[in-house]
């Protein structure tokens, strides 16, 4: 089989929205197996945003993140494909937002337990372990602050190669890194159910023409941002060298100006200094013919 690249991955922010929230079975098993949950302690499953945002075809810049009730607490499933400065200042603005996203009023002992959920598909943070989740600690005891923030970052790059089919987060996270046909069918071989579930709707939605018409937009909109700064680099480019030859020209209209007038001062001073010599050479002439006319009388 020939392993052709396809061109949507679950770490596709529209596909990844679209299929999870249409498929809320296996976002709740997905949640579960990354936060090590039994289904059966779920009383309370709702996602909070399913709606499309209307902004997220004007702007690549639009976060697809998902957004759910699980218990009693607030959970955010993230994906990050690319590398972005400040990023974990970002993801704990997320937290934040959704830890006060409450009724006004509310006692602080009643605000919600945030747990914020990234799935990255370059590498992030400097260790090797695929996992990592972050919570306010003590920095010399590492005592827990409080259970109200649960920050966790898996990184695809950082999964290990060989096959754990028992490993239900692995499973998962392969599902995100798979981008091909191959990669498809070496998990359906394993014979997990959600697996086979969750690449069956993968083949269902992208066959679908209203999202490969949103996906198309999406794109659209993406280029054109790209274009749009591009243009605008190459303007400010452009106004760079016109001021930085204008500046240049100007200093050195003016370093002119001042080498002129420091080759003037010198050539005045030199000048002086002949005219000196002179009046002394001529001075010491007349003081020669007053004393040979003296001598003479």
């Amino acid at each position: 089989m020939e392993n052709t690249e396809y061109e949507f991955t679950f770490m596709t922010d529209l596909l990844f929205k679209k299929l999870f929230v249409n498929y809320p079975d296996l976002l709740k098993k997905l949640v579960c197996d990354l936060l090590e949950l039994k289904p059966n302690e779920i009383n309370e499953f709702n996602i909070l945003n399913s709606e499309m945002p209307v902004e997220f075809v004007d702007t690549k810049h639009c976060r697809l993140d998902i957004n759910m009730k699980v218990n009693d607490q607030i959970v955010e499933l993230a994906i990050q494909v690319d590398k972005e400065n400040s990023y974990p200042e970002r993801v704990l603005f997320n937290w934040a937002k959704n830890y006060v996203s409450v009724p006004s009023g509310t006692k602080y002992s009643h605000l919600p337990r945030v747990v914020v959920i990234n799935i990255n598909k370059k590498s992030v943070l400097n260790c090797k372990e695929y996992h990592s989740e972050f919570v306010p600690l003590e920095v010399t005891r590492y005592d827990v602050l409080c259970d109200r923030m649960s920050l966790h970052f898996f990184e695809l790059e950082k999964i290990p190669l060989e096959n754990h089919e028992e490993d239900m987060i692995l499973l998962w996270l392969k599902l995100f890194k798979a981008k091909s046909a191959e990669d498809f069918e070496k998990i359906k071989k394993l014979g997990v159910p959600e697996m086979d579930k969750a690449i069956s709707a993968y083949y269902d939605l992208t066959a679908d023409q209203r999202f490969r018409q949103l996906a198309r937009m999406r794109e659209l909109t993406a280029m054109n941002e790209a274009q749009a700064l591009y243009d605008a680099e190459q303007r400010g480019l452009q106004q760079g060298l016109e001021k930085g030859l204008q500046q240049g020209l100007q200093q050195g209209i003016q370093q002119g100006l001042q080498q002129g007038e420091q080759l003037g001062e010198e050539r005045a001073d030199a000048k002086w200094q002949e005219v000196a010599v002179e009046n002394e050479q001529l001075r010491a002439e007349i003081a020669s013919l007053k004393a040979q006319l003296g001598n003479a009388k």
